[in-house]
């Protein structure tokens, strides 16, 4: 038994993501934290290797159903920065735009940058949650 998990970017890639949040759930001793990360507004889905997207509120409720109560669960990035990468998705360059007008911001690309400004919102490139195992299963 494992005293806490971290699974950052990895569900999106698993062919049934509940099998693996539930081996997780297996692993973990009870009260155990977990975090998990998923992207959910992301430009790139590879074809084979990338089969869901997941909302806040789906993540969550997978996590519930594998045998996790949420400590905390939400969308991390805000508008700005899902909207950036939606627009980068479709090929516009919001990198050139916002270099020409910050210089300080080059070293990310935008929708990264844009994401420290509004942190946590229900406008979300990525969806994360802390969660803890259930002390007994089914409680």
């Amino acid at each position: 038994m494992f005293d806490g998990a971290v699974c950052t970017e990895v569900l999106e890639h698993v062919p049934d993501p509940g099998l693996l949040l539930r081996e997780l759930a297996r692993v973990v001793r009870p009260g155990a934290l977990a975090i998990v990360t998923v992207p959910f507004v992301f430009r790139y889905h590879p074809d084979p290797g990338d089969f869901v997207r997941f909302t806040p509120m789906g993540l969550g409720r997978e996590l519930r159903a594998a045998g996790f109560d949420a400590e905390l669960v939400g969308g991390v990035g805000g508008r700005i920065a899902a909207l950036l990468l939606l627009l980068e998705g479709i090929h516009i360059s919001i990198k050139l735009f916002v270099r020409t007008l910050v210089l300080a911001w080059t070293a990310m690309t935008p929708s990264h940058r844009i994401a420290r400004l509004e942190p946590w919102s229900d406008w979300a490139s990525h969806a994360v949650a802390v969660v803890r195992r259930r002390a007994v299963d089914g409680a």
